[in-house]
């Protein structure tokens, strides 16, 4: 059914002409009512009817007002309002210099009051049919769009000589990131209603809908976009391509969307994502995340969560400039199971009590999105440091040696470790020269002593900086320990570097 607004300042009027005629007869449904111009004005934008039954003499705007204020929202390339809706002009007396104005702004007739019944019916019938005309048209319209995106040739799809100027944008719903795959036609119809004042051509392809916005503004596209997606609680979703020219600018708007809709995988924050353009070589695999696994191992080993994160966070980031989902996926599934079979092969007696990596491809395999993935393989991670160092002695002193791997500058001794870490620092101390060979404090040393020859190496600063970026607030008792281990003192070192280097 059409949709008919009934705009008139006497509700007598009003409610005769509910009755004048048998409007679902006609092809109509009466929407609503006005009383005012300003009302007029409102309702025509929020019921969107097909019709308007609008008095040209009403209260705060007439009704060539509220025509020139629809036309200028029509014409204006940042408005929202799109809709082809058809206005009959209803006056209390004859009166050409206002008829000539209305029809001037696009009014379909001009009835003079008392309204004859017939000519309304008739008048209302005949706009009735060219509406299901244009419906027509537009469905055809569509099929060729069909046509067009399924083969990308313009000669298969629109009739020999077909010419259309008009700059067309393509926006990209995936159906299956939002949760309709299987009720493709109810998103569409979502779509169509949502859209509806910007005059939407729709077409599904695969599992997309492809929605087409003639002569649009971009920012109307983007702000109406921003507001359906809002009622998904899904991210993200869709991919608005850039307007162009004529048919062939509709299948590049097209083409753009769907060339970038790896980028919905990538995707965290917005749902709304705009095309832009990729470089060929930024396609290029380029990363292997099986690289860093015995890094990885090294982190479970010792403990070093710290540089496990690292790790993790620059895979992370080196994956996504992929930009292959599949191979994504593919290196993060083979990441895992890698990881588990070379613990399982270095320690054959451990029973890990996490997830086999096998369990977890199907997993990530159903993912649509980076972080989901992601997150599977930080956990898997973290699962194994978590119980790799859990409930034996070794894993305690392995978390101490991570600790002075790291905090190595502090004022480091057994007591605060043993505290730290909930253990008798002499029994620490003992267990300490066990698992290392040496002494809590040769051991320290050593740390700090290599950590000195690499700035001495690295940088120019200072031999007393050095002393205490390292942990030695004496620079006296730096030289002796740094001479212990080395034979050489801080300068001596330094001077050898040189004299390397000539």
């Amino acid at each position: 059914m059409l949709k008919v607004l009934i705009a008139d300042d006497e509700k007598s009027i009003r409610n005769g002409l509910k009755k004048i005629i048998d409007w679902n007869k006609c092809g109509y449904e009466i929407c609503g009512e006005a009383s005012d111009g300003n009302q007029a004005l409102e309702k025509i934008l929020e019921l969107k009817p097909d019709l308007v039954l609008l008095d040209i003499k009403m209260p705060v705007k007439t009704g060539v007002e509220v025509l020139k204020e629809i036309a200028e929202l029509k014409k204006n390339p940042g408005s929202e309002y799109k809709k082809n809706t058809a206005f009959l002009i209803l006056s209390g007396f004859s009166d050409f210099e206002f008829a000539k104005e209305a029809m001037n702004y696009g009014a379909k007739g001009y009835f003079v009051k008392p309204i004859d019944e017939e000519q309304l019916e008739e008048k209302v019938t005949e706009l009735a049919k060219d509406m299901v005309s244009t419906a027509n048209d537009a469905a055809d319209l569509k099929q060729c769009f069909s046509q067009l995106f399924l083969f990308g040739v313009k000669e298969d799809a629109f009739p020999e000589g077909y010419e259309d100027n008009r700059s067309y944008q393509a926006v990209l719903f995936s159906s299956k990131r939002c949760g309709y795959a299987e009720r493709i036609n109810e998103l569409e119809k979502k779509i169509q209603s949502a859209f509806s004042q910007l005059n939407p051509i729709t077409v599904v392809h695969d599992q997309d809908i492809i929605v087409l916005f003639a002569d649009c503004s971009t920012d109307a596209v983007d702000r109406t976009t921003e507001r359906f997606i809002q009622r998904f609680q899904k991210s993200p979703f869709v991919i608005t391509g850039n307007p162009y020219k004529g048919v062939e600018g509709a299948l590049k708007s097209f083409l753009e969307c769907r060339n970038n809709t790896f980028r919905l995988f990538f995707g965290e924050d917005s749902s709304l994502i705009h095309c832009t353009e990729i470089h060929e070589n930024a396609l290029k695999d380029k990363f292997n995340f099986e690289s860093r696994i015995q890094d990885v191992i090294f982190c479970i080993e010792t403990y070093d969560k710290k540089h496990l994160q690292q790790i993790l966070d620059s895979s992370k980031t080196a994956l996504t400039s992929i930009l292959n989902p599949d191979a994504v996926k593919t290196q993060c599934i083979t990441y895992i199971i890698e990881l588990q079979a070379g613990l399982l092969k270095k320690y054959p007696e451990r029973d890990f009590e996490i997830s086999s990596a096998y369990d977890l491809v199907p997993k990530i395999l159903e993912k649509t999105r980076f972080c989901d993935v992601y997150e599977i393989v930080t956990k898997f991670s973290y699962d194994f440091i978590e119980n790799f160092n859990t409930n034996t002695s070794t894993s305690t002193i392995t978390k101490v040696i991570a600790y002075i791997k790291t905090n190595y500058a502090d004022d480091l001794k057994l007591e605060t470790l043993g505290q730290m870490f909930y253990c008798n620092s002499a029994y620490l101390g003992k267990k300490f020269k066990e698992h290392t060979g040496v002494q809590f404090n040769t051991f320290l040393d050593q740390i700090r002593i290599e950590e000195a020859k690499k700035r001495l190496t690295e940088t120019d600063l200072k031999v007393y900086q050095i002393s205490k970026l390292v942990g030695y607030a004496n620079t006296d008792y730096f030289f002796m320990k740094f001479k212990k281990y080395t034979g050489l003192t801080p300068k001596e070192f330094k001077a050898g570097l040189k004299e390397a280097g000539k």
